[in-house]
């Protein structure tokens, strides 16, 4: 699964581009951190601006792991401008120019790269980078720091497919898509697209999520960022879980948000059960 990709404001657009590989094809082995590719994808995941990230999936191996990873990186940082683009309680555009979130940093070396990127959960080390046969990134290993264990990207990152499972709430929020990654800081996060499909504007706190993962652990989730969203609007939430979550493929977790039934106070809190399997 495609996940969405948000590029301004108000605007979700989904690309889906299918690449077909010849029979004689072979992705490329391990590429040096000096690979072109490598470095200019890196350089604009730490420029924080979802504008140069857009241009920067053309480095990208389409529907890889490593596609998955930027997207929701993407996502973050433009659902992050979007939100601060509002008046206080609304949907409403404060209509004043709105920043990038601040910038990250990446360090290059002969064996890995060192990114640190306001998406807290995508910190690391990064190496063996592994490119298709067109010469895209499509996959790597990370490690929180020098002396960690490096992990496989392929092994740590999963779309998500998903229902809304509580009746009155499926008529008010619909899933579109959702992305879980297994941060090597040791913490699960979680990021989903939603549509507002009730009629009138909701809202999204920060605090108060869970999610029960398919043992019954259940893990306190911080869903930031956060504000009010309008009827048919897509928006980005993401949820960082405190504690690593059962997820491998196949499995089944649910996703409480805790939703406000409008944008003004008194908190009228609901719950959004989402359903979420790994693919």
């Amino acid at each position: 699964m495609k996940q969405t990709k948000i590029l301004s404001g108000l605007l979700v657009s989904t690309f889906l581009i299918a690449h077909s590989v010849s029979a004689t094809a072979l992705p490329i082995p391990d590429a040096s951190v000096t690979n072109s590719n490598v470095k200019a994808l890196f350089t604009a995941i730490a420029s924080s601006d979802p504008d140069k990230l857009a241009i920067a999936q053309k480095y990208l191996s389409q529907n890889s792991s490593a596609d998955f990873a930027v997207t929701m990186i993407q996502n973050s940082l433009s659902g992050d401008k979007y939100w601060r683009s509002l008046k206080p309680f609304s949907v409403q555009s404060t209509e004043l120019a709105v920043s990038n979130p601040s910038k990250g940093s990446v360090k290059f070396s002969n064996s890995s790269i060192t990114l640190k990127t306001p998406i807290s959960a995508f910190n690391g080390i990064y190496s063996n980078f592994k490119l298709d046969a067109k010469g895209k990134v499509k996959s790597w290993s990370v490690a929180n720091n020098s002396s960690a264990t490096k992990l496989s990207l392929d092994a740590i990152i999963y779309s998500m497919t998903g229902k809304i499972d509580n009746a009155t709430m499926a008529d008010n929020i619909e899933f579109t898509s959702g992305t879980s990654y297994q941060s090597p800081n040791g913490n699960t996060y979680i990021q989903v697209l939603t549509k507002n499909t009730s009629g009138s504007p909701k809202s999204i706190y920060f605090t108060g999520g869970t999610y029960r993962s398919a043992d019954g652990k259940k893990l306190n989730a911080t869903t930031m960022p956060g504000g009010c969203f309008a009827h048919d609007q897509i928006v980005v939430i993401d949820s960082n879980l405190t504690g690593k979550a059962n997820i491998v493929k196949k499995t089944q977790g649910v996703l409480e948000l805790p939703i406000n039934s409008n944008c003004n106070a008194p908190w009228h809190e609901t719950r959004a059960e989402l359903r979420l399997t790994a693919n």
